[in-house]
């Protein structure tokens, strides 16, 4: 082009590229599952209980009791799980290379 002006080249990513950027992501959707399964799903059968048996509140606050500090734990678990994950990824190995002298 006139004037010395370019276009910024845009580099193409391959396949190997794509998959690495793919595992620096924390997966939401694991974290999901797991309040899914230990929060949002208890008090779901605390409720329906409840209205079966007609004991309206009682099922469903001692499910709460139970599943909240559950729910907490292994959410917390996960989500670190998740990032140390991204970190092991994007961070390179510190053994893999040799101290310079």
């Amino acid at each position: 082009l006139m004037g010395g002006v370019t276009e910024p080249v845009r580099e193409e990513k391959s396949e190997s590229d794509r998959g690495l950027m793919q595992n620096r992501r924390v997966h939401v959707g694991r974290l999901s599952f797991v309040l899914l399964v230990t929060l949002i799903l208890p008090l779901i059968i605390g409720v329906l209980l409840d209205l079966l048996i007609e004991t309206t509140p009682w099922i469903t606050i001692a499910l709460a009791i139970v599943s909240l500090p559950l729910a907490a734990f292994f959410v917390v678990r996960q989500g670190l799980w998740e990032m140390s994950r991204v970190i092991d990824d994007a961070a390179p190995d510190s053994s893999a290379s040799p101290p310079h002298p």
